[in-house]
């Protein structure tokens, strides 16, 4: 898996590892940054819901990282 796709999007859209973890439901920035660094798996709903926080096109986020 290459998540550091996901790192590039969030900087490029000005975002922080905490404003991406709250929209993730996190309470902290080290629950998302657990999923940016692959410390954790991406779960198939975390996933999903990064790409509708990223405004991500789900074709490319796949061809990207998978």
């Amino acid at each position: 898996m290459k998540l550091e796709f996901l790192k590039k999007q969030r900087l490029e859209k000005g975002m922080t590892i905490l404003e991406v973890s709250k929209k993730l439901g996190y309470s902290t920035a080290n629950g998302y940054w657990k999923v940016e660094t692959g410390t954790v798996k991406l779960t198939l709903e975390t996933f999903i819901k990064l790409i509708e926080i990223l405004e991500l096109d789900i074709n490319i986020a796949l061809k990207e990282i998978y």
